[in-house]
């Protein structure tokens, strides 16, 4: 997705919209630049290409290595601002960082043509106040304003909360004991209050999908 990205950053309105959307996301990033450098000819030779196609690379134009870098404020010994620091997102950002930009054009993109996006474990490497903002852009119809659906798996608990869900858009997993999953929705629970913390319902085992953990005991080493 990030190969995505910049090949999208060729349009100023892709990258209008992504670098507003980095800023909502308030990870220190002013710009985000797409960095163009030819590959030499003789690293083009030595790569493990089909002759035909090595040779169509060194006749023509050649190879180009794209990637994304990112532009943060730098400050003195004074907290003065002093300009700009310029990082390559793949080799210097955190892992968080580089994931919310492997997503940012396919949310954009759903954001804009009303479409659905699925994303497995869409926490993974992301703040939890970063997850959050992310769900809310798909709740904000400022911002959503064509009915685009985000469909996410998780195992982040503080997601479940009124404030971010209604009953009928949570569902849960669970897996018996001949390794069946069985899906269903919060909304099928009789006497569940639109308002109710359903994080701590869940962690009680009131909605099960819960993980029914043992004690591990080492006998010897």
């Amino acid at each position: 997705y990030i190969q995505e990205a910049m090949k999208q950053m060729e349009h100023e309105q892709f990258k209008k919209e992504l670098v507003s959307l980095v800023k909502t996301a308030d990870i220190g990033i002013e710009d985000v630049l797409l960095n163009e450098e030819d590959i030499p000819k003789n690293i083009i030779e030595e790569m493990p290409l089909p002759p035909e196609l090595k040779k169509q690379f060194l006749e023509s134009d050649g190879l180009k290595h794209l990637s994304l870098l990112t532009h943060h404020k730098k400050y003195d010994e004074n907290n003065r601002e002093v300009g700009m620091t310029v990082f390559e997102l793949d080799e210097e950002e955190s892992k968080g960082t580089q994931k919310f930009f492997k997503m940012s054009a396919p949310i954009l993109n759903t954001l804009r043509e009303g479409k659905v996006l699925i994303i497995d474990e869409l926490d993974a490497s992301l703040h939890p106040m970063l997850t959050k903002h992310l769900i809310k852009l798909f709740h904000d119809k400022r911002v959503n304003k064509h009915n685009a659906q985000l469909i996410f798996a998780t195992h982040d608990t503080n997601l479940l909360h009124p404030s971010m869900f209604r009953r009928d858009q949570i569902w849960l997993t669970e897996k018996d004991d001949f390794g069946s999953t069985e899906l269903y929705s919060l909304a099928q629970f009789k006497n569940v209050r639109k308002d109710e913390d359903f994080e701590k319902k869940y962690i009680q085992g009131k909605y099960g999908a819960v993980p029914y953990l043992k004690d591990f005991e080492i006998e010897s080493l």
